[in-house]
């Protein structure tokens, strides 16, 4: 990977989805083999493993390529403990594959 995309589940604030849920709706409504995203982090800051690091998310159209995809449970309200583990996994990740920090990118409403 050489870069990390940050997106929303554009489902209701404080309201938890289970990975499980979202992975069904991609694979039926979207056509996807699997959940779009590499992570999702839920409402109470659970973080859950979608795709495989070592897989091709389907996160952004055509720039999905060395691109890991970590979606935030909300739309435009995210708790802290959400944002803490957020903040913590991209470091991670960053530090990991050596990705700077201008490689992080959002489709995130906050």
């Amino acid at each position: 990977p050489n870069k990390i995309t940050l997106h929303c589940s554009a489902t209701p604030n404080g309201k938890s989805v289970r990975i499980e849920t979202i992975r069904k709706d991609h694979i039926k409504n979207r056509g996807f083999t699997d959940i779009s995203y590499h992570y999702l982090i839920n409402s109470d800051g659970t973080v859950e493993i979608g795709r495989p690091e070592t897989t091709k998310g389907a996160h952004v159209s055509g720039a999905n390529e060395g691109n890991l995809g970590i979606c935030l449970v909300g739309t435009d309200k995210y708790r802290s403990v959400q944002l803490k583990a957020l903040y913590d996994l991209v470091l991670d990740i960053l530090k990991r594959y050596n990705i700077p920090m201008h490689k992080v990118f959002s489709h995130v409403n906050y």
